[in-house]
């Protein structure tokens, strides 16, 4: 699930082969929608890449369109230094490389090297002039395999502080420098100052008052779950609970004042998880079979329901939901869904039935030859690790 933190990608396994790049308006920027192909591209020609995440339907998508690429000033942007790349988070082919970028919303931005380590992001953005700064700003360490040393990131992390005070990724910044110290009371006081200013956004967003709709977007997608494992380093555990069960409420709220669970899908994982933070499965079952009613062949709402069934005790519903979802899902999805059906089975102390359904799933990976790099042989990874703890139970 969600974790804002500095991604490794090994190498990326998924996308549309042999696509060509897609010219973009004014700016003359070749949008690729193959990642693999882009970060080689990208190491021939000693540039860095540009990782676009978004979709049809999210209007401010649309308005970056409008407003950077296709703008006068879109001529601005440094294509020079940058491959691009621009992946629909509705595609299914592109729903493992969102998962191993922890994408929470649209659009979504990644900068990364050539190598496939991840130097920055950012969401919102409003001018192309602004755009052609994040990737400025960007580009030395991009080409850099890694980071010069601990003092540059800390420059760098206070720069960004003292030059974007109401940046909606502060936090971001305030916990990746206290990530950077050791000492204890310099560590808590950067931790404080990341909680303080999410708890705030909180506020205004439960109150009403917070009239940025890019901020209440970020908050909600991102922040909750940032600022619950600020939380934990804190010792302030007893506050994750509630703010779990506020975090779902206030999605709830935005999935019904932007047109309904159809026009939020990307909003079902994150109710649900959210609901399973607060440790009520109810919250979630009745969210989630509200999401069936609308989006009934919709896989993914049965697998997250089957999650939640997981975490309910009960784990016959876990396992029929979880292979409805099997079923449903395309190739690229049903290995991510066996782990969820053999956890459903070892829920019910089935461990044969668990080991078969990742055998299945491990079978599958291997016959595609995709599991020799990237997410798949992650992917892969975790299953056999799976596969290991249930043989134990084997007599």
């Amino acid at each position: 699930m969600k974790k804002i933190v500095l991604i490794f990608l090994i190498a990326a396994m998924m996308g549309c082969k042999g696509n060509p790049p897609v010219h973009q308006g004014k700016s003359n920027i070749d949008w690729h929608v193959n990642l693999e192909e882009a970060l080689n591209l990208a190491k021939k020609s000693d540039k860095s890449v540009l990782l676009e995440f978004f979709t049809e339907w999210c209007p401010y998508c649309k308005f970056i369109d409008e407003r950077i690429f296709n703008s006068p000033r879109g001529e601005e942007i440094p294509i020079e230094k940058f491959v691009f790349v621009r992946l629909d988070g509705d595609k299914s082919e592109n729903q493992l490389i969102m998962d191993k970028f922890g994408i929470k919303g649209f659009p979504t931005f990644i900068i990364l090297s050539n190598n496939g380590r991840e130097v920055s992001r950012f969401n919102d953005v409003n001018s192309a002039a602004e755009f052609s700064s994040y990737l400025l700003k960007a580009a030395p360490d991009a080409e850099s395999p890694l980071r010069e040393n601990k003092k540059k990131q800390l420059r760098h992390l206070n720069e960004l502080v003292t030059k974007f005070p109401n940046s909606p990724y502060l936090p971001e910044y305030y916990k990746q420098i206290a990530d950077a110290y050791s000492t204890e009371p310099i560590k808590k006081f950067f931790l404080r100052e990341a909680a303080k200013y999410v708890e705030l956004r909180i506020s205004r967003i439960k109150n009403g008052i917070e009239g940025d709709p890019r901020l209440k977007r970020i908050t909600l997608d991102q922040h909750i779950d940032l600022l619950a494992d600020i939380y934990k380093e804190l010792k302030l555990f007893h506050k994750i609970g509630d703010l779990y069960l506020t975090g779902a409420a206030l999605c709830e709220e935005e999935v019904n004042n932007n047109g309904g669970i159809k026009n939020n899908k990307h909003m079902i994982s994150t109710v649900a998880y959210y609901y399973l933070g607060a440790e009520r499965p109810s919250h979630a079952i009745k969210f989630l079979k509200r999401a069936m009613d609308e989006l009934p062949d919709y896989w993914p709402v049965y697998s997250n329901y089957a999650k939640v069934m997981i975490a309910d005790k009960n784990p016959q519903e876990a396992v029929t939901l979880a292979k409805k979802a099997y079923e449903m899902a395309e190739d690229i999805a049903k290995p991510r869904i066996a782990m969820i059906l053999a956890d459903a089975h070892a829920a019910a102390e089935n461990y044969k039935e668990a080991i078969a359904a990742l055998k299945d799933a491990e079978a599958d990976l291997l016959k595609t030859g995709a599991a020799e790099s990237g997410r798949a042989k992650v992917m892969l990874e975790k299953i056999r690790n799976q596969l290991k703890e249930y043989e134990q139970f084997i007599p």
